[in-house]
């Protein structure tokens, strides 16, 4: 589940590289004195598809965290219900904020 979870979903992926041709077309178009620089025109054009890898990867993380913390499953499965919790969902409770529960 971890492992799953901490892969990107191509849709991520499809959206950092629509965003890095979208920048790289459109500071060749508003900024044609990059073009004579292309090392700074492939910098500035990487800046939003990192932004994006960046925030999506923070929201998965996020995800998984709330996902574990309550223990797999939600609280739905009826075999986990009033079993103690894990050493991991402890662990994550005392070191993360009480705002991802």
């Amino acid at each position: 589940e971890i492992d799953e979870a901490l892969n990107p979903p191509m849709s991520l992926i499809a959206g950092a590289a629509a965003a890095y041709a979208g920048a790289n077309m459109g500071l060749r178009k508003a900024v044609p004195s990059l073009l004579s620089r292309p090392l700074v025109l492939q910098l500035a054009a990487c800046a939003p598809a990192g932004v994006l890898l960046c925030l999506g990867g923070l929201a998965r993380c996020h995800t998984l965290l709330q996902v574990l913390g309550r223990g797999r499953g939600g609280g739905d499965n009826r075999e986990d219900v009033g079993a103690a919790p894990s050493p991991l969902v402890l662990g994550l409770r005392a070191s993360c904020s009480p705002a991802l529960w």
